[in-house]
């Protein structure tokens, strides 16, 4: 927790202090203008609150971000890999089903072209030649020219 008191941090906590609160000024600034029969300052009554907490949480999220590379860096020095926090749902394990079953890789053609599955199946529309039954769906709303 000390690396937040450098005077780099101190900086930022301060600027965050005062950015935020401006932001708050300005709302009630704007509240007052809306009672006063301003109807366009009701929007921005809410907005500037609004802009206060979006501050706060950037602020937050580079704090977060600061300790995580703190923590990376302790890792390298052991020669361990640091932790990794995997989504919910997604598991370090996947099963041999599911690692065979993925989708058909894509091409990118010679000269910059659109992409086509490498099965070797083109797109009317990109071509001009019509797929295999049952390769390619049908666009009905497609008029070829």
């Amino acid at each position: 927790m000390r690396r937040f008191l450098s005077p780099r941090w101190l900086g930022l906590h301060a600027a965050v202090v005062i950015i935020a609160a401006g932001f708050l000024v300005l709302g009630w600034w704007q509240l007052r203008r809306a009672e006063g029969g301003n109807a366009l300052s009701w929007g921005y009554t809410f907005e500037w609150p609004l802009f206060a907490g979006f501050v706060v949480v950037f602020w937050l999220k580079v704090m977060r971000d600061e300790l995580r590379e703190v923590e990376a860096g302790r890792h390298e020095g052991s020669g361990e890999a640091p932790p990794v926090a995997l989504p919910t749902g997604i598991g370090a394990a996947r099963s041999a089903e599911a690692t065979s079953a993925s989708p058909p890789r894509r091409a990118k053609k010679a000269g910059g072209g659109s992409l086509q599955p490498m099965t070797g199946h083109a797109h009317p529309r990109v071509t001009g030649h019509e797929p295999e039954p049952g390769s390619v769906p049908r666009d009905s709303s497609h008029r070829e020219v």
